[in-house]
């Protein structure tokens, strides 16, 4: 019985040890973003080392813009009622909200504001800028707005491309009307860092009676 104890304990460790690793490690957060002639085309993807975890795709497949379109017909119809009300009846409870449930909480919330921007600081050092990529194609009718409009880029690229991981540039076209955008981005996620602030965070005597007051009022 021992030895199966100490089996299990040994498994837990191992799977504790290896998600610690893993978010330690973090995750490649990208996204990329194409404009051309009207026509936009997005994709966005999240990898752990060269994993791709999940992957998606803008404009959906047709089938799952069906599922989407279903789905939101369902969630219109069980919002009828509420369409059926009046603008100045909705804007009437929901001034009843906010102040039958919100203003009480505004103490606790003025108390725990301190240990928050705490946790903002904190939890911003989990993420990582790894690349900026902007590359814009622009043209207008009259070529004075063109050089105008890509000036205005150059003159605000040429304080962030400072930076190694920023590349922003703009190029004119005084030929045709034409506004093309390519994009990509790169960020590096640590949860582990983000999971540490939280936990701070939730230490706070203030963040607590804060959540117990919330509860509270949801309840």
């Amino acid at each position: 019985m021992s030895l199966i104890l100490l089996i299990l304990l040994t498994l837990i460790l191992i799977i504790l040890l290896a998600i610690i690793i893993i978010l330690y490690i973090g995750f490649s957060v990208s996204a990329k973003l194409k404009v051309e002639s009207s026509d936009v085309l997005a994709e966005i993807n999240i990898k752990w080392l060269n994993f791709t975890l999940y992957h998606i795709d803008f404009p959906k497949d047709e089938s799952e813009q069906i599922k989407e379109e279903k789905t939101d017909n369902e969630n219109e119809k069980d919002a009828g009622d509420e369409e059926g009300k009046t603008l100045s009846e909705k804007l009437e409870k929901f001034l009843y909200t906010i102040k039958c449930k919100i203003n009480p909480l505004v103490p606790f919330i003025k108390e725990a504001w301190n240990p928050f921007l705490d946790f903002l600081i904190n939890s911003s050092k989990s993420f990582k800028l790894n690349l900026l990529y902007l590359k814009f194609l622009i043209g207008f009718e009259e070529t004075s707005s063109t050089a105008l409009t890509v000036g205005y880029i150059w003159a605000f690229a040429s304080i962030l491309n400072i930076a190694p991981m920023v590349d922003i540039s703009a190029i004119p076209n005084f030929e045709k009307e034409i506004m093309d955008m390519y994009g990509e981005i790169i960020i590096v996620v640590y949860p582990l860092k983000a999971i540490k602030a939280g936990i701070i965070l939730l230490t706070k005597k203030s963040v607590i009676k804060l959540i117990y007051e919330v509860i509270k009022v949801i309840m």
